[in-house]
């Protein structure tokens, strides 16, 4: 790749990683205090953390190697198609696997927040990113337990 081109792309990265983790963070801080604080985080920091989180779990996905297929599907006899394949490789890059990392982290911190807060969802009592993010916690841990009790005994995952 051009050398021109990777430094844009990895500057972009490294904005979008930048604004997802200070938004968590704002997120936290704000959700922190229970002595009636403002919990309210801009509207635009909500929703750049909520689409960078989608991409961050796609990406967990993909790296898991957990695909969403119908086994019914005439797509399904033929092993070239798969709608996540772009993202599959032998190994994930190291990017990738940081990306996971960032992104379970992340959401560990929310749930933490949450607990602390006594898992209220009232909005005036704490920013309501935080429950949505440990709710998408719940849902990782949940994928991953059903995709490993789903393996073959013998087999590796």
């Amino acid at each position: 790749m051009n050398k021109p081109i990777a430094y844009l792309l990895g500057f972009l990265v490294f904005i979008g990683c930048g604004a997802y983790v200070y938004g968590i963070a704002q997120a936290c801080i704000k959700s922190w205090p229970k002595d009636g604080a403002d919990y309210e985080v801009a509207a635009f920091l909500t929703s750049t953390v909520t689409s960078i989180a989608a991409v961050l779990s796609t990406n967990l996905g993909a790296v898991l190697g957990i695909t969403v297929s119908n086994p019914t599907s005439k797509f399904r006899t033929t092993e070239a198609w798969n709608p996540v394949s772009f993202f599959k490789s032998p190994s994930p890059s190291v990017i990738q696997t940081i990306a996971c990392y960032v992104y379970i982290l992340s959401l560990i911190t929310a749930g933490i927040v949450w607990a602390y807060r006594d898992f209220t969802e009232d909005p005036d009592k704490i920013v309501p990113l935080i429950p949505e993010l440990t709710k998408s916690l719940l849902g990782v841990i949940v994928g991953v337990l059903a995709i490993s009790l789903n393996s073959n005994p013998g087999k590796e995952l």
